[in-house]
């Protein structure tokens, strides 16, 4: 059974927030603790308040956990960590004025960096779970990626689409890539690529997830987004694609930055 870590700090969970976790939970069977981190002891009251009502929306068939902790967010969400054994982290994301605050960003980004666990962020998530979009490059974090997809999707019963971006370099630039083929002339090859994708499949196929395959050509974030923008996602899933030193990136790669800020869905980061 899944435990999932349902993180607040110094602010209410969202409706939207809530009842995805409930549904997922639901549909898995998952465990959730709700942990509320009041940095100071003024938000202690406030808290306890902010996890009943949590827990109220939540707790329809699904056993949650209440954790009312005080200190600092990064050393009270590590000894959690630490001290249980959780399958997701679960963050939400704010906007104001449809910008992400940066205080809050580089929070998030730190947690992601520290978590040894993947990382469920919250935005635009939906009540239902139905479809799941599986990213997957070819790279090392490609197999826990997919891997960990094809767990969730046959306990929640999604089903999948296993995207692969592919470069729209020239031939040249672009090594063993098969450049602008569809992907039925990609899956007949013996390409690197196609090897990796048949085995994605089989993986998927073998939790008796009902799944597509797509290829897209272009700029990888940008053809993401693009996809989950054409078709209706309920969640993402990517992997933690490398770290950036930019003053917005620190840890988190470009691809899995511009992913979480721009994507209309949940977000699941997978780490390496």
């Amino acid at each position: 059974m899944m435990k999932l870590l349902y993180l607040a700090i110094n602010q209410s969970y969202a409706l939207s927030g809530t009842a995805f976790i409930r549904t997922l939970a639901q549909k898995t069977g998952a465990e959730v603790n709700l942990l509320y981190v009041a940095e100071r002891k003024q938000g202690l009251d406030s808290g306890k308040a902010i996890l009943a009502e949590a827990e109220d929306h939540i707790a329809d068939g699904v056993d949650v956990h209440d954790l009312l902790r005080h200190g600092k967010a990064l050393e009270v969400f590590k000894n959690e960590i630490d001290n249980e054994d959780y399958d997701f982290v679960v963050l939400e994301l704010r906007r104001q004025k449809n910008i992400i605050d940066d205080d809050q960003q580089a929070l998030i980004h730190k947690i992601i960096h520290k978590s040894p666990i993947p990382v469920l962020l919250l935005r635009h998530a939906n009540i239902k779970l139905d479809k799941i979009l599986i990213c997957t490059g070819g790279l090392s974090i490609s197999k826990p990626v997919v891997q960990l997809s094809a767990n969730l999707a046959e306990a929640a019963g999604l089903k999948a689409t296993l995207l692969h971006v592919g470069s729209s370099m020239p031939g040249m630039y672009a090594g063993t890539e098969m450049v602008d083929n569809t992907i039925d002339e990609v899956m007949e090859t013996t390409t690197p690529l196609s090897n990796h994708l048949h085995e994605s499949m089989e993986d998927l196929e073998h939790h008796h997830v009902s799944t597509e395959i797509k290829l897209r050509y272009g700029d990888v974030a940008d053809q993401i987004l693009q996809e989950i923008e054409e078709e209706v996602y309920d969640l993402v899933v990517v992997g933690e694609s490398g770290r950036n030193k930019g003053l917005k990136g620190i840890f988190l790669g470009d691809v899995t930055r511009h992913v979480i800020k721009q994507a209309k869905c949940a977000v699941l980061i997978v780490k390496k």
